[in-house]
């Protein structure tokens, strides 16, 4: 067998051990006529100290000639200690355990040969799943990358059990906060889904976080799951979410070297506002306050939502925010979406939409017109509307509100 020149200069830790080992058999076998005490019994605190796997403290009270009591056990008279049977003796006075010193020596020699069975992390594969998920749990992010590969492995295999899951979902659930660490929040969203009601349940009880990061993603994962009724909780983040936030970019910190943020490929305001409106009938008491909101964007998608859900009582709320959009501005699409919302209020709207037919503003006049104009006959065919539709503007002839579609309109959100 080819042995690296590494191998080599670990030999002489080879021979010393076989020589030691050697010695340490022979003067086991080699008969001796006296005993000695072997002293007190370890602490068990004792039993892990380093020093005393390779250094014997015995009491050493030569115990040759003591008659033994009539069961046969003997007692130190030095230290006390009672002898069960003669075998409990030492038959030596060798203070130092060589044949233990031979063996780690041999390991230490033998270690340097398996160097690339040890560095390529070969090994790892057979941890037993307990261990992985016990040394997850407790490291968290700063457990070596094979190991957390080992386990991303055994989780997408299906090999945990409901024990193994029950310990690993803590520490997913934990990797969701705003940490500072790259990647370990999308790993953990997509490791959750894969472990059951369990993870699900966890993730629930993380929409009541005080980490705002840990609460947007569990709100995402959950609103991933097919067929899963939304709680109170989730549909409160989601509008939560419907804020300009860190989400899919971060704000870069101005006192930071760097000039930009880190990515997390969750855009949460048009996935959720997306989300909402399929649960017209839950949502309104949810986007209600957001009407009222300090931040621009969560206002105006709750207006959206308003109208795509087709909330007439939300009307005086939600009407002026639409409205104030279709005017021209320096905020791309939002006219087509606040067109379309106010379109899906039906004819109820239109005492909010009458005043804009001789407004001075060229884009908001032509929208209400074509809104107004749809609600009392039957709105232009799409196929005759014209086709060179850009995201420069809005005009009468290429934009009709009865046509735009909110999933498809929204694709300028984060």
């Amino acid at each position: 067998m080819h042995l690296p020149s590494s191998a080599w200069a670990f030999a002489p830790f080879v021979v010393v051990a076989a020589a030691t080992i050697a010695t340490r058999t022979y003067r086991a076998f080699r008969p001796l006529a006296r005993r000695f005490c072997p002293g007190p019994p370890p602490s068990l605190t004792s039993r892990f100290w380093p020093l005393r796997w390779f250094r014997n403290s015995a009491c050493w009270y030569d115990l040759t000639g003591l008659r033994p009591a009539p069961d046969g056990s003997i007692t130190c008279p030095e230290c006390g200690r009672r002898l069960h049977t003669v075998a409990q003796a030492l038959f030596h006075t060798r203070r130092w355990r060589l044949a233990r010193l031979g063996l780690v020596l041999t390991l230490a020699a033998a270690l340097p040969i398996q160097t690339r069975f040890v560095r390529t992390w070969r090994w790892v594969k057979w941890i037993p799943t307990t261990a992985l998920v016990a040394a997850e749990r407790v490291c968290g992010p700063s457990l070596p990358l094979a190991l957390q590969r080992q386990v991303e492995t055994r989780v997408d295999t299906q090999v945990l059990d409901p024990e193994e899951a029950r310990v690993l979902i803590p520490a997913l659930i934990r990797d969701l906060k705003a940490d500072g660490v790259n990647g370990n929040a999308e790993r953990a969203m997509w490791l959750l889904p894969q472990l059951g009601n369990d993870a699900l349940a966890a993730l629930e009880a993380a929409l009541r976080s005080p980490d705002w990061q840990q609460r947007q993603l569990a709100a995402h994962v959950l609103r991933g799951q097919p067929g899963l009724t939304p709680c109170d909780d989730l549909l409160r983040v989601t509008v939560e979410g419907l804020r300009s936030d860190d989400l899919p970019y971060e704000r870069p910190d101005p006192s930071a070297l760097r000039h930009y943020g880190h990515f997390t490929d969750v855009r949460n305001a048009r996935g959720g506002f997306v989300y909402l409106l399929g649960f017209p009938d839950m949502i309104e008491p949810f986007i209600e306050p957001g009407l009222t909101s300090e931040d621009h964007q969560q206002r105006l998608l709750c207006a959206g939502l308003a109208g795509g859900a087709h909330l007439s009582r939300l009307i005086p709320k939600a009407a002026p925010i639409l409205i104030e959009h279709l005017r021209a501005n320096r905020v791309p699409e939002d006219a087509r979406f606040a067109g379309a919302a106010l379109f899906r209020f039906g004819p109820e709207v239109a005492p909010w939409l009458e005043p804009l037919t001789n407004s001075d503003d060229r884009q908001a006049r032509a929208i209400a017109r074509r809104i107004l104009s749809d609600f009392v006959q039957e709105p232009v065919p799409a196929r005759f509307l014209s086709a060179n539709q850009t995201n420069a503007g809005i005009n009468s002839a290429n934009y009709d509100p009865s046509h735009e579609f909110f999933k498809d309109g929204t694709w300028w959100l984060r």
